[in-house]
């Protein structure tokens, strides 16, 4: 996950790179656009992340332990 984070933003730090040569607004014009990709997106996981956690069996799954830990002794 944290790969595909790291390729996100540098996705979007060269499209405002890109962006900047390309708009009539210039460099503020794509900081403006790419910030609001980055809201965009956090809203979008937010409210998926919320309705997973709605989802009874969805929340089981994930909240279970990801190690099976024996008892020592």
């Amino acid at each position: 996950m944290g790969l595909t984070v790291n390729l996100a933003i540098y996705w979007r730090l060269w499209a405002r790179q890109k962006a900047s040569t390309e708009l009539a607004g210039g460099t503020w014009a794509a900081f403006a656009m790419v910030l609001a990709s980055a809201v965009l997106s956090w809203l979008l996981f937010t409210v998926f992340a919320v309705a997973c956690s709605r989802e009874t069996s969805l929340r089981r799954r994930l909240s279970g332990e990801m190690v099976a830990y024996r008892k020592s002794g």
